[in-house]
């Protein structure tokens, strides 16, 4: 995207997002599909009540792109760690997908 005097506006440039295949679709034993087990684990500089760090929007956004099945009871474990840090430059969210 350019700017008024015709300069590429670097903030405007966007990184395409990793695509990673679905984990979820490995066959078990038996011939049952895997559960998968997502752990969420939130690093703040102040830690939120446990019922005000919502995962909702992660689950969903990681269940759309087809990373899990479903996001159901039967098919995913779903851990939630928060990790105090000293700065708010430490803060982050790390989801991991087994």
């Amino acid at each position: 995207m350019n700017d008024s005097r015709g300069n590429k506006d670097s903030r405007a440039e966007s990184k395409q997002a990793l695509c990673i295949k679905p984990l979820g679709q490995k066959k078990a034993k038996g011939g049952n599909l895997q559960r998968s087990v997502v752990s969420i684990t939130s690093y703040r500089c102040r830690l939120l009540d446990p019922d005000n760090l919502c995962v909702k929007y992660h689950i969903d956004a990681i269940r759309l792109a087809e990373i899990i099945k479903d996001d159901t009871a039967e098919d995913i474990e779903i851990i939630l760690r928060q990790v105090k840090t000293k700065t708010r430059k430490e803060e982050k969210t790390i989801i991991e997908v087994e």
